[in-house]
């Protein structure tokens, strides 16, 4: 019953830290932002420890997106955005690399786009074996996709925090989708 509440509690303050992180985000007010936005990944730490401490890619991929969350942050700097960038790119490698165990036995060539995007793996590892656990991996690169077609119409289209909250979202449960399917409970052989 205390590792309910536990739960029940971290997931509470996950949602909190989100909801902090869009409203700063919305109203500018990037010195809070910079405290709430790290907060997150670490959330997750905490959230899914036990899961972690056994699997280190899914580790090392989230500590990649927590540096591409601080380099997002001050993305005035090209170099930055690049660093930003590079930091997801590398946790789309880690993700991949964890589905892939996984995944017990696979026809190479279904797989040769799967070795270059997340999105790729978590479609061809739902169509082996069509199912709602299945589904939330799958859904997870829909997220970030979403999440990153938000960003974009934010910064070259409307050039204004118009889809703030929809990008947040969407990162947030991303995330949740990719540690949660990871978590020892939901992995599937």
């Amino acid at each position: 019953m205390l590792f309910v509440k536990k739960r029940f509690f971290l997931v509470m303050v996950i949602l909190l830290v989100t909801g902090s992180d869009l409203f700063f985000w919305s109203t500018g007010n990037m010195p809070y932002r910079s405290i709430i936005l790290p907060l997150l990944i670490t959330l997750f730490f905490g959230f899914f420890w036990s899961t972690l401490i056994v699997n280190p890619s899914l580790s090392l991929a989230l500590f990649c997106c927590w540096i591409g969350d601080w380099f997002l942050l001050y993305d005035t700097n090209h170099l930055l955005q690049i660093m930003s960038v590079s930091s997801y790119l590398l946790a789309q490698f880690l993700f991949i690399e964890t589905l892939f165990k996984q995944i017990k036995s696979f026809a190479p060539r279904a797989f040769i786009m799967g070795m270059l995007f997340f999105g790729t793996v978590c479609f061809v590892y739902f169509f082996q074996k069509i199912g709602w656990k299945r589904f939330m991996i799958l859904a997870a690169p829909i997220l970030f996709f979403i999440s990153s077609i938000l960003t974009g119409y934010n910064t070259f289209l409307y050039n204004s925090h118009f889809f703030t909250y929809g990008i947040g979202i969407a990162y947030c449960l991303g995330q949740f989708l990719v540690v949660h399917f990871f978590s020892r409970k939901y992995a599937l052989p």
